[in-house]
């Protein structure tokens, strides 16, 4: 196995760096910072408010996709709706005759997520579906701040949007709520509230003196606190962690760091980097994407996989420093699992490779020497079956 004090090691998202901010830049994307109805601390904190936003009588239907990862369900239970889900296919994208079928019995807001960064197809179909039957329609854009799809960015597509600012910038918290009036306007009368009095809080700031210490103590100490960090995190089937903080803000450090981001370099280094890791591992035995290409206009978050004993694959890849990760893999209590079986493969059987913008060819070069004889490894063993 490779040692992690020799390597450098592979961060799952960018990691904030306050140095940037003495750097000279433009502050490219502070004019969309300026244009959010609302920045708070957390992409789900955003999803909160564009739900309470609406101002919708208690118990108001919402629709959301069966495959999530439970905190956006959560967020949008908190915010006084009734859930209900739709069914997504085994290729990651929505089943409109289902979703068609339950809006014409029960209409209510509908919650669309474009999964790693990559659009939902049908995204243009399901806006004038919902604009026809009087739904609100909510672009859930946490994996795809900088996506685009036939020539308009995701998030434009809907009345409102959300989006996980630190899933994508070097930034310590952040998420982000765009509203577009008239898009509102068409499908309800009623003015969107935006959020107002959100407190930023310090947990920010020890985030970034977290980070600070780590590069001071070096990568030897730091793999060593990574492998204990997640050591917990090994049971599959633990439920996520439950802290709600939809009260506060985005930190002026994060809004700092993400307002001299230049949105469309960000985007094409991870499509460079998404590129890359591909390239090196198309020959591989047992390799094998979820999404057959990369979509034009993508901002990819990961280089999503299909692979066997993930959990194996991601604690080996943990002990040598990458920060491979899973999405979905335990799913909000409310949902009936046996109702939506397609979408038990992709809970079980998705992994995730970092390829953000700080990503560089060395990490490229690690990540596929380490994981290549592991998918090939994998791909004898014995295992529960993955998506054909």
């Amino acid at each position: 196995m490779l040692k992690t004090n020799n390597y450098p090691s592979v961060e799952a998202v960018p990691l904030g760096r306050p140095e940037l901010l003495l750097r000279r830049g433009t502050a490219a994307f502070q004019p969309a910072l300026s244009s959010f109805a609302g920045v708070c601390g957390s992409g789900r904190a955003a999803l909160y408010w564009a739900c309470r936003g609406l101002s919708m009588p208690s118990g108001t239907r919402a629709w959301l996709p069966s495959f999530h990862c439970g905190v956006e369900v959560q967020a949008v239970l908190d915010a006084g709706f009734n859930v209900a889900f739709y069914r997504i296919g085994s290729d990651l994208t929505i089943d409109e005759e289902d979703l068609e079928y339950k809006l014409r019995s029960q209409p209510g807001v509908v919650v669309v997520i474009h999964y790693f960064g990559f659009p939902q197809p049908g995204i243009q179909h399901i806006a004038q579906l919902c604009r026809r039957l009087e739904c609100v329609l909510i672009e859930d854009c946490a994996h795809s701040l900088f996506s685009r799809h036939q020539g308009r960015a995701l998030g434009e597509f809907a009345p409102i949007s959300v989006f996980s600012l630190r899933k994508t910038l070097p930034v310590f918290d952040g998420g982000a709520l765009q509203v577009h009036t008239p898009f509102l306007a068409a499908v309800r009368q009623q003015p969107f509230m935006a959020p107002a009095g959100l407190k930023p809080v310090l947990e920010p700031y020890i985030l970034c003196f977290k980070s600070l210490v780590r590069r001071a103590i070096g990568e030897r100490l730091a793999g060593t606190y990574r492998r204990l960090r997640f050591k917990a995190e090994q049971d599959e089937n633990r439920p996520p962690r439950d802290r709600p903080q939809y009260q506060t803000g985005m930190s002026r450090l994060s809004r700092a760091l993400a307002a001299i981001t230049e949105p469309s370099e960000a985007a094409a280094r991870r499509r460079a980097a998404y590129a890359a890791l591909d390239a090196r591992l198309q020959s591989v035995p047992g390799y094998r994407k979820v999404f057959e290409s990369m979509a034009p206009g993508a901002s990819p978050l990961s280089l999503p996989l299909w692979v066997r004993e993930r959990t194996s694959l991601i604690n080996t890849l943990r002990n040598s420093g990458i920060q491979a990760y899973r999405f979905g893999s335990v799913p909000h209590q409310n949902l009936n699992r046996s109702a939506f079986p397609e979408t038990e493969c992709l809970r079980s059987n998705i992994l995730c490779m970092p390829v953000h913008q700080g990503i560089k060819e060395a990490h490229i070069e690690r990540m596929a020497a380490v994981l290549a004889p592991m998918l090939e490894r994998n791909l004898h063993g014995r295992s529960r079956a993955v998506r054909n």
